[in-house]
């Protein structure tokens, strides 16, 4: 992110379901200093190696006093029963001009209607994941809430489209053997490509609505 925004001396990171905090530990090693909040409980012994400071809760991160300059949301709004209340508490807690970070899947999507229909359009949305899942977006919707609580979107992408296995063929629905060589697959394709060329595609990706995810940066107010 900095080319978004300035990378000052006491650069706050801080990662909101960070699971056992390989993200924000990955932050850390870039020299920002980094935390993360991961109200799952965690075994002790899975992050020996982690270097940065995880809370179990939102509300003991926010004893510290930290002010950071970024949060980071990834694939954990969608699991959220109240993202706009819980968007509005973060961006309080977010330093004025700094970033919200947010991925979410991209469901409901034109190419997840043609996967079904090719498929044979009689199949339940398999992206419906309830309990797991509780709140579902896409580009638009996405971009509609950040909005909503004061936030100005100043970048989007998408990433690999998924469903384009679907659509050539490969069904990996319900076939962890099918899913794991279309995994493979995307990870060869994006490998392939240098950094620049890959953010390149999938912000034309993401201008389109398109991608398995949504990756949205919005900017606080001054």
């Amino acid at each position: 992110v900095d080319f978004l925004i300035p990378i000052k001396a006491s650069f706050r990171w801080l990662d909101v379901g960070c699971g056992i905090g390989y993200f924000p530990n990955y932050v850390f090693t870039h020299g920002w200093f980094a935390e993360g909040v991961e109200p799952a409980r965690i075994d002790p012994n899975d992050t020996k190696r982690i270097r940065v400071p995880i809370f179990h809760t939102l509300d003991a991160w926010s004893e510290t006093g930290g002010v950071p300059d970024v949060i980071s949301l990834l694939n954990v709004l969608e699991h959220v029963p109240d993202p706009i209340g819980f968007l509005r508490q973060l961006v309080g807690h977010l330093d004025s001009g700094g970033l919200l970070v947010v991925r979410v899947p991209n469901d409901f999507s034109e190419l997840q209607a043609a996967a079904r229909e090719a498929l044979g359009g009689w199949r339940p949305p398999w992206w419906v994941a309830f309990p797991d899942h509780v709140s579902y977006f896409n580009f638009k919707s996405l971009a509609k809430v950040l909005w909503g609580v004061g936030l100005t979107v100043v970048e989007q992408m998408g990433d690999f489209p998924m469903e384009m296995f679907l659509l050539m063929g490969d069904n990996y629905i319900g076939s962890p053997e099918v899913g794991e060589i279309c995994h493979r697959k995307r990870q060869a394709f994006e490998l392939s490509l240098s950094p620049p060329v890959r953010r390149k595609l999938y912000r034309a990706l993401g201008q389109a609505g398109m991608g398995r995810n949504v990756l949205m940066i919005a900017r606080k107010p001054d």
